[in-house]
């Protein structure tokens, strides 16, 4: 990698990507203090993954998406570590939303998205977050047979059941089997009158 403060190991940097499109279309005001802070020398075009995040970070956009971030978080907090609280957020996360990590992500505002499913994998048996996984699914499985049942109804009778006027295929004289087919079948169920 070109850049000079990257911490890439130079035996690591597989390919070299053009720096984001914000880059170019960026006032002297903005960029300078970049290139400054990152020490990018101005003939540079390239740099590795790792680069071409930290720029889209400080230009506060998505490097995958290249849209804004919505909470950005300043270059000097430390992310790594997770606090109490965060730890709480984050249950409270998978209580809601399973193992929706945008959705967790979205609600502990200083993760990403793979720090909370690496945090979910690396204290799911030490803090049990299988459990609320679990109260998450039953959850959702309880809401999704209320709406069903919210949806079927009570069993409707038509008028004509009311009245008695039909018969059921059990109450009809059905024809004697002669058993005329070249197939054999199972013989089907015989009708017993419970009066």
């Amino acid at each position: 990698c070109p850049i000079p403060t990257c911490k890439t190991p130079r035996r690591k940097v597989k390919r070299l990507r053009p720096l984001p499109g914000k880059w170019n279309e960026l006032s002297n005001d903005i960029r300078d203090p970049i290139i400054k802070d990152l020490q990018i020398p101005q003939d540079v075009k390239k740099c590795c993954s790792a680069c071409f995040n930290r720029i889209a970070r400080r230009l506060g956009t998505n490097p995958s998406t290249n849209e804004p971030f919505v909470p950005l978080i300043p270059e000097g907090v430390e992310t790594s570590r997770w606090t109490e609280e965060e730890m709480d957020v984050a249950k409270q996360g998978l209580r809601e939303h399973g193992t929706n990590w945008v959705k967790i992500a979205a609600m502990v505002v200083t993760k990403t998205e793979a720090q909370c499913k690496n945090f979910y994998f690396n204290y799911r048996r030490k803090l049990d977050l299988d459990s609320l996984v679990q109260e998450h699914k039953k959850l959702m499985e309880d809401q999704e047979s209320e709406n069903r049942d919210k949806t079927k109804g009570p069993p409707t009778v038509t008028d004509e059941e009311e009245s008695g006027e039909t018969t059921s295929s059990c109450e009809e004289d059905a024809p004697p089997d002669n058993d005329s087919s070249d197939t054999a079948s199972a013989p089907s169920p015989q009708c017993k009158n419970l009066n």
